[in-house]
């Protein structure tokens, strides 16, 4: 296949919407005229960017548009090599956004998994037991949570901070302090 020489045209798709056979035919023999697609920021900004003394830029998506004005302008029968053209224009595409905005795409991600991943600190394993729980119940969230303090140590340091008391059937209860700065079992903003 040869090479071929692109000019992007600034034009939104809606302006050459119904009118693609007379971009076609203005460009035939000389240049393929595609229109980027404007909510793409990566299309406008290599819009603005392309070399215009060669007049090459990249061509991003192709829809369906742009392939018959393609067929037209080149006047193509063959749809195999349109077929070889869209998988090179995408490959083209996605090695520009990488070439160009790699590093800042790379950011993004990784600011995205460090949100994501990454909590400051313990998360309390009182806010995933209930108002009322057992040694069971705080022991299974124990080990889903990866908590290797003893049980006995966790159950003293709350009684000390004044989160839980001790019912008389074994069983503990949050108390109004912890309930007051951290919210009941299930309620908004506490891990359920």
């Amino acid at each position: 296949m040869k090479n071929l020489t692109f000019h992007i045209v600034g034009l939104t798709h809606n302006d050459v919407k119904g009118h693609e056979v007379e971009y076609a035919k203005e460009a035939e023999g000389r240049t393929i005229c595609l229109v980027p697609d404007d909510a793409n920021t990566f299309d406008m900004l290599a819009v603005k960017a392309y070399d215009k003394q060669q007049l090459i830029g990249y061509v991003s998506a192709l829809e369906g548009e742009d392939v018959r004005a393609l067929i037209i302008a080149r006047k193509e029968r063959n749809l195999r090599a349109i077929e070889d053209f869209i998988v090179w224009s995408v490959k083209y595409d996605l090695w520009c956004k990488m070439r160009f905005f790699g590093n800042q795409m790379q950011e993004a991600i990784d600011a995205d998994s460090r949100s994501v991943c990454h909590t400051p600190g313990v998360s309390n394993l009182l806010l995933y037991v209930h108002d009322t729980f057992d040694k069971t119940e705080i022991q299974n969230i124990c080990q889903v949570h990866g908590t290797k303090t003893k049980l006995a140590i966790l159950l003293c340091n709350w009684k000390k901070r004044g989160f839980i008391m001790k019912n008389e059937d074994g069983t503990f209860t949050k108390t109004a302090r912890f309930i007051a700065k951290y919210g009941h079992y299930g309620t908004p903003g506490v891990a359920a």
